[in-house]
């Protein structure tokens, strides 16, 4: 009797006791959450607050701290940041194909220090009917521009490569024309252009895309397909730009590394200068924008691409004027009719609301604004 005297009273106090536990229970929750809450603030201030800034607060704490690990090399500069600051700007805009803007005079000075040089895959049948219209448009916008045949025309001028002409023979004519500039031109240019006779180039476009990357780290740049290699390999049409010390390392290192029964040019440069350790880079804008196009303008906005580049390309496309960047670099299959017409639109044609009118002028090698 005594025990169970004992007992009523004992189990009326557990449950007491457990309604007076529940409210300091929810009170001491609340006020740990305000806590909270005021220290995301703290951390996270203004418009950097997301849905997750609470739970990330607790990464803060001593036992979820985590050594850090060294950044990767960044495939669009060479350098460890994630994204070249002077891009960040454009991520901002909607895309669209006509907002090119001409660059503060500083921004000018920057970019016209970076030194290209551009060499042009021609051939004796086409030297005249082909490449005399780059020679016309945008050829003489690189600091240094080569033409590259199999015959040399000294009225031109051309440089003669001791190889076969014929597709076959696009490997080694390649091969044989970066050694070439390697041996005769490397201190000549900080960047190296490849292009067709039937690619147009925008050098100024080149050379805004280069400004902020390190040419003495090995990469190139291009539109990028997927195949054949670990990490592709750059369109041959679309031209691809490689960096001085990407050069060296091809010319030195092709006769060891590098096979000669490649047919097709683009594969076998690409598998060649991944063999000497070449980073290929990514050359998309901050919009994941295409600037190396290895079809037409036209094929790109209208969609009219053929079902092979789907299967081949690294990245995806967007369909119309979101296709392609507003500083656009190259695109391929140019009629010479074209090439005249696209300088005419890019270096002359205004509308009337166009503040700043600019006409161009070519002399010494440079495109003078008049």
């Amino acid at each position: 009797m005594l025990n169970a005297s004992i007992g009523v009273p004992l189990k009326m106090f557990r449950r007491r006791s457990l309604r007076c536990m529940a409210p300091v229970l929810f009170f001491t929750i609340l006020v740990l959450y305000i806590l909270t809450i005021t220290f995301s603030q703290t951390l996270y201030p203004l418009g950097r607050r997301t849905k997750s800034s609470v739970m990330d607060v607790f990464q803060f704490l001593p036992w979820r701290r985590t050594s850090p690990e060294a950044p990767p090399v960044n495939i669009k500069n060479g350098s460890h940041t994630s994204q070249p600051s002077a891009e960040k700007s454009l991520s901002r805009r909607k895309p669209s194909l006509g907002s090119l803007k001409l660059a503060s005079s500083a921004n000018s000075m920057e970019i016209s220090k970076v030194k290209v040089l551009c060499w042009i895959l021609t051939s004796p049948s086409t030297l005249h009917s082909k490449a005399a219209h780059i020679k016309e448009t945008w050829g003489p916008r690189c600091d240094v521009t080569l033409y590259m045949s199999s015959q040399a025309d000294p009225s031109f001028p051309a440089v003669a490569l001791n190889v076969a002409e014929g597709r076959n023979s696009l490997w080694n004519k390649t091969r044989a024309a970066l050694k070439y500039v390697y041996e005769h031109h490397s201190q000549e240019a900080e960047w190296f252009m490849k292009a067709d006779d039937d690619t147009y180039v925008i050098v100024e476009n080149l050379r805004y895309f280069l400004r902020d990357k390190n040419s003495s780290a090995p990469l190139y740049y291009g539109h990028n397909f997927k195949m054949f290699t670990k990490q592709g390999y750059m369109s041959g049409g679309a031209g691809y730009v490689l960096s001085r010390e990407a050069l060296g390392r091809f010319a030195k290192g092709d006769n060891y590394r590098c096979k000669t029964d490649y047919t097709a040019e683009d594969v076998g440069v690409g598998k060649c200068l991944e063999a000497v350790g070449v980073v290929a880079g990514d050359s998309r804008d901050s919009l994941n924008r295409s600037r190396f196009l290895p079809m037409s303008i036209a094929d790109f906005v209208n969609n009219h691409l053929p079902n092979w580049y789907h299967h081949y390309k690294k990245y995806r496309t967007s369909e119309g004027l979101s296709c392609c960047s507003d500083y656009l670099i190259s695109c391929h299959y140019v009629t010479p009719q074209t090439m005249h017409f696209l300088d005419f639109v890019i270096y002359h044609l205004r509308s009337a609301n166009d503040s700043q009118q600019r006409r161009y002028k070519l002399r010494s090698n440079q495109t003078i604004l008049v």
